[in-house]
């Protein structure tokens, strides 16, 4: 390719071919999930205090932030007054357990994170208050 066939962005430094792009793929792409985002934080604030009853199946919401940007989530089921969500995307990645030998999920650090850290990293006082907290059994599954 010749050098008038290659990109350079300035911000990211990646080298893009201006044969297909007409400006930086990954900053257009990082600029549609920003406007998607925003988009999405403005209809959150506009359901913000409504109860989850209006929620369905497959539904997309946006709860908790994660650097400055809202988390989405998509509704896996619903209850009465109560959602069961997942991430849209990946959070964060960390190993199921710290140390190198097996332990089963009630004693991994993975669990310990998920279940005392995350909650204080990605939501406020009030998303905090509205998570509920459910038992589950940990049978002897080490990994």
């Amino acid at each position: 390719m010749g050098s008038e066939e290659k990109g350079k962005c300035p911000k990211c430094r990646i080298e893009y071919d201006r044969r297909i792009y007409s400006s930086c793929p990954l900053c257009e792409m990082r600029r549609k999930l920003l406007d998607k985002t925003k988009e999405s934080m403005q209809q959150l604030q506009r359901n913000q205090d409504r109860t989850v009853s209006y929620l369905r199946k497959g539904d997309e919401i946006e709860l908790g932030e994660l650097n400055g940007n809202a988390i989405a989530w998509i509704v896996l089921d619903t209850m009465r007054d109560k959602a069961l969500l997942l991430a849209k995307y990946g959070l964060s990645y960390m190993s199921y357990n710290n140390r190198m030998w097996s332990v089963s999920w009630e004693k991994s650090s993975l669990r310990k994170y998920l279940n005392d850290e995350i909650i204080y990293y990605f939501f406020s006082e009030k998303e905090q208050s509205r998570i509920i907290e459910i038992s589950v059994e940990n049978k002897e599954n080490f990994r």
